[in-house]
């Protein structure tokens, strides 16, 4: 007989926040030897040649340190040596590197201390650093020059001092006016946690002579989005009916972001809340959104054999953010990132008070790589400003027919978005019999990591198969098409409206002041492994299941055996003061 969960929750006491005392322990990664001293003094007497050549003295430089493999922890960090008085650090790039920023002052006392140091802390950090060097231009080039699309996008440096960035800006725009390029350049309002400029510009020499400028962190092109009509294949005609909403009942609100839903599909239309158009008419192409919107209303009902199933509890928030890309459907349009976070932005404002959970089946064709990209950055700071979370897909790798278990190695890493730290990112296991088995990972479902080996995909849902000849006959995802026909499809994109509609269920059964986090880490409690239902998931298996497929019956998730009890710890944890000695 199963009871309604004792859910204990342990609140934080303010006696619970306390500093964080340093265990005092010292660890070197090897011998401290003169001749590393010497190594790394040596290193900081380039870096000191470096700066005396360039002209701009009214800004830092940027360092960057490389740390050793086995001290990428964040225990290992070298506080005691980049520190205030010398070479403080500003941020970091991939896993093993660290920014520091660089002035002739700073850099003559860190070379004082390495010189000179004999406490065994600092000594300590000197063994766990593999180089110390400049940030060039070759770190801040992210761009093939000889196949420049469209504008460039320029980030800048966060010193973490506002005089010093507000400087950076004045400079940065006076080169950009001494280039005479001042007329093709403009500041992009929907980055808030970074300083992005668009550049109109396609002579090399010029982004060359940019990019020697150090106030500059990296010349990139923006990503850009547009949505082609998903895999399908149509369907007989099966005999269901589909309920509609009950009239003067008021319903929760799931956002969908992506392409329109069609307002020929009379099952569909009735579960609609609103509609926000930010793509004009004739460049939209509504299938996408429509398969998915099916999928999240009544996607239990047209893919399980489940006699009794869960009508909807809610209504779709339907914002057409994507442009069609097929010049088949009719006119096709890109979006670039900055205008698509820029549309985000203005509806997070408008709606974030009333719907706290959004759809985003969204990829890309660029894996992500050792640092968080941008778009999930901002992606996290919205989801962080307007307390909502985003459900985001793993994207599809289509280059091959990935069967499991497999020994190969592909280009399959997950697509940006999907590295975002807050989002939940689903992939995809198969519903179906085809190139793999039911429940193992789809073979276009792409892959974990995310950026510095953060645990991505999060989760897994069904999202369809693939046969042996590249078909999906007899092994999709079966949802609608715009005029109501029934299709099926696969796709990371199909496999998500299942976890964010089991999450939407849980966020409105515990209606807690803390349901966001409340109901993600209920979601990820009730993961188990989709092919053993029990085993504990390996390293290995985690690069594709994440956590696992979280369970699909609420009674489940909320309710447990008389022999167990589940217990929630929530608290605030501070960020770490650093302490000169």
């Amino acid at each position: 007989m199963k009871e309604k969960l004792p859910i204990i929750m342990v609140a934080q006491r303010p006696e619970d926040s306390k500093t964080n005392i340093s265990s005092g322990r010292v660890v070197c990664l090897e011998p401290f030897t003169e001749k590393l001293r010497n190594n790394i003094f040596s290193q900081c007497e380039e870096i000191k040649k470096n700066i005396g050549k360039i002209e701009e003295k009214e800004i830092p430089c940027i360092g960057k340190v490389v740390m050793k493999e086995k001290a990428i922890a964040k225990t290992h960090k070298p506080n005691n040596l980049f520190n205030d008085n010398t070479c403080p650090m500003v941020g970091g790039g991939k896993l093993n590197e660290i920014y520091v920023k660089i002035t002739p002052e700073g850099i003559n006392n860190l070379e004082k201390e390495i010189k000179n140091t004999r406490a065994q802390n600092k000594q300590a950090e000197m063994t766990k650093i593999e180089k110390i060097e400049m940030y060039t231009s070759e770190d801040v080039l992210k761009i093939n020059l000889k196949k420049i699309e469209g504008p460039l996008k320029i980030k800048l440096f966060d010193y973490k001092d506002d005089k010093q960035n507000e400087k950076n800006k004045e400079i940065f725009l006076k080169k950009i006016k001494e280039l005479g390029i001042d007329n093709q350049i403009s500041k992009l309002y929907s980055y808030k946690t970074m300083e992005v400029y668009s550049l109109k510009c396609n002579d090399i020499n010029k982004i060359k002579q940019l990019s020697n400028y150090q106030g500059i962190k990296s010349i990139d092109m923006f990503q850009k989005y547009s949505m082609s009509n998903p895999k399908i294949k149509k369907l007989e005609k099966m005999d269901y009916s589909f309920p509609k909403p009950i009239e003067g009942r008021e319903y929760p609100i799931v956002g969908l972001i992506d392409s329109g839903i069609s307002e020929n599909n009379k099952e569909i239309l009735p579960w609609i809340y609103k509609k926000e158009e930010l793509i004009p008419k004739e460049y939209q192409n509504n299938s996408h959104a429509t398969f998915i919107a099916g999928v999240m209303l009544f996607g239990e009902k047209l893919n399980f054999d489940i006699a009794d199933v869960r009508e909807p509890n809610f209504k779709i928030l339907d914002v057409v953010a994507i442009p069609n890309a097929d010049e088949e459907y009719g006119p096709t349009d890109e979006m670039t990132e900055d205008v698509f976070l820029e549309g985000l932005e203005n509806i997070m404002k408008k709606y974030s008070d009333k719907v706290k959970v959004w759809n985003l089946s969204l990829g890309t064709n660029t894996e992500v790589g050792d640092v968080i990209s941008d778009f999930a950055i901002e992606l996290d700071r919205i989801q962080d400003e307007y307390q909502v979370q985003i459900f985001i897909a793993a994207g599809n790798f289509e280059e091959d027919i990935r069967k499991w278990p497999t020994d190969i190695l592909y280009n399959d890493r997950i697509t940006t978005p999907a590295d975002s730290v807050r989002g939940i990112t689903v992939g995809s296991i198969a519903l179906d019999k085809g190139a793999v088995d039911i429940n193992e990972p789809s073979p276009f479902s792409r892959i974990g990591p995310g950026a510095n080996y953060i645990n991505k995909p999060d989760v897994v849902d069904y999202g369809g198969n693939i046969n042996e000849d590249g078909s999906i006959s007899g092994c999709g995802i079966v949802s609608f098409d715009t005029e109501g026909n029934y299709i099926e499809g696969v796709g990371t994109s199909y496999s998500t409206p299942f976890v964010t509609i089991k999450y939407q269920n849980i966020i409105d059964t515990i209606n807690n002041e803390n349901s966001l986090e409340l109901s993600k880490a209920l979601l990820i409690h009730s993961c188990v492994n989709p092919i053993t239902k029990g085993q504990e998931i390996g390293n290995e298996e985690a690069k594709y299941f994440g956590f696992g497929i979280p369970e699909k019956d609420l009674d489940e998730v909320l309710k447990c055996d008389n022999s167990k009890v589940t217990i929630i710890i929530q608290g605030k944890i501070r960020t770490r003061r650093t302490h000169r000695n």
